[in-house]
């Protein structure tokens, strides 16, 4: 900034003296001219050197124009480097500034950043701290629950249908996180999850308990949420899972209400889940409780379009098997369907409609082809879990 102000001085000062030369030049020819011109007849002895002293001064007069304009240019050139110099020194302060401010940024990023690690570490030190005092309490409120006293008194209260909703989200959640492999059996988020579910099952197990989780919306909220998330629990590791919210189910069905809210609310979907479990690659456990899920689901099934749904083709694989418990139950359900087959036609005798109903059904009168030996009905009981299946 001080070098633009100099130079422009100095191309003023250098414009100041050209006028004060050319001034002089033009009053030392305009004195000659008029010597001239008072002695004409000198005028032919010095025509040579004004001649001469004429093409000086246009020379003289040419070469100072093009040394003003130069000046000019330079000038201007110069005044657009002062102005670019102010500029450079209103950019200079706008970078001082913003650097300024990401200094102050910067400190108070350190600052954010700190409060992040603290606040994650006591994250997980409070989700570890829940999850243990949820395992701990969860567990012995599942002992607890085995005793129908016990269920008694945790309905008279008013947090049970909290309690049926917490147990709803908590499944809900649980299976976000571990959707491909469930944490290891001694973690505590899976002995609370298990707790949870354990507790339901037990409550399930007492009269009382049932009634409440079919007639309360939380309950019913919670029965329809196990079957949706039956099918997309992750196998092996959430087998021990699978197999409590089962015993959950079936003790739901033992109640007509819940037997009716599996059958007609749950859109059938309970057929999918029990079909799932009794797949080959499924747990000999599994399959056993998927059979005693549809041993109560079709005792005095009477609608065709569920009767559709029940895997036929499965239970009469395992009516065969050398499994004697597996063997045992499939006869009986086949037995209930060669019963809900008869109860069908006899209705469709009634309404006169019997062709419509032969097609829907030939399938259970192929079980009945396959000369599976009959058994008595074992009696219906509740499951009631005193610790982890």
């Amino acid at each position: 900034m001080q070098d633009a102000d100099r130079q422009l001085k100095d191309a003023a000062e250098g414009m100041d003296e050209a006028c004060r030369c050319l001034t002089l030049v033009g009053g030392n020819l305009a004195g000659l001219l008029q010597d001239l011109n008072g002695a004409p007849e000198c005028l032919a002895l010095f025509q040579p050197d004004i001649a001469r002293l004429e093409t000086e001064a246009k020379t003289l007069t040419r070469n100072l124009e093009d040394l003003l304009t130069a000046r000019a240019s330079q000038l201007k050139t110069i005044a657009d480097m002062a102005d670019r110099c102010n500029e450079l020194e209103e950019l200079r302060s706008k970078v001082l500034a913003l650097q300024h401010e990401k200094e102050k940024a910067c400190a108070q990023l350190d600052i954010i950043q700190g409060d992040n690690v603290r606040l994650r570490s006591q994250l997980t030190h409070q989700s570890t701290f829940c999850a243990s005092l949820g395992s701990v309490l969860g567990t012995l409120v599942w002992k607890a629950s085995r005793v129908p006293p016990v269920v008694d008194l945790l309905l008279s209260g008013n947090k049970a249908a909290d309690f049926l909703c917490i147990v709803s989200g908590t499944l809900e959640s649980f299976l976000e996180t571990f959707n491909t492999e469930m944490p290891g059996p001694s973690a505590d988020e899976s002995q609370f999850i298990m707790a949870m579910g354990g507790i339901v099952t037990n409550m399930a197990a007492a009269p009382a308990g049932r009634q409440f989780l079919v007639s309360d919306p939380n309950g019913r909220e919670l029965i329809l949420q196990i079957i949706r998330i039956l099918p997309v629990i992750p196998t092996p590791s959430g087998n021990c899972l699978k197999r409590l919210l089962l015993m959950a189910l079936y003790n739901v069905s033992i109640n007509q209400a819940g037997l009716s809210l599996l059958h007609e609310d749950g859109e059938g979907a309970i057929f999918s889940v029990a079909s799932n479990c009794l797949k080959p690659e499924s747990t000999s456990e599994l399959r056993i409780m998927a059979l005693r899920l549809l041993q109560s689901l079709t005792c005095d099934i009477s609608n065709p379009s569920l009767l559709s749904q029940v895997p036929k083709q499965l239970i009469m694989e395992m009516a065969n098997s050398e499994d004697q418990e597996l063997k045992s139950l499939a006869i009986a359900v086949s037995e209930n369907m060669q019963k809900a087959q008869e109860r069908v036609k006899q209705a469709a005798v009634r309404n006169g409609h019997l062709p419509g109903f032969s097609g829907k059904t030939q399938h259970v009168e192929d079980l009945a082809k396959e000369n599976i030996p009959t058994m008595a009905s074992p009696q219906t009981t509740a499951w009631r879990l005193p610790t982890h299946p």
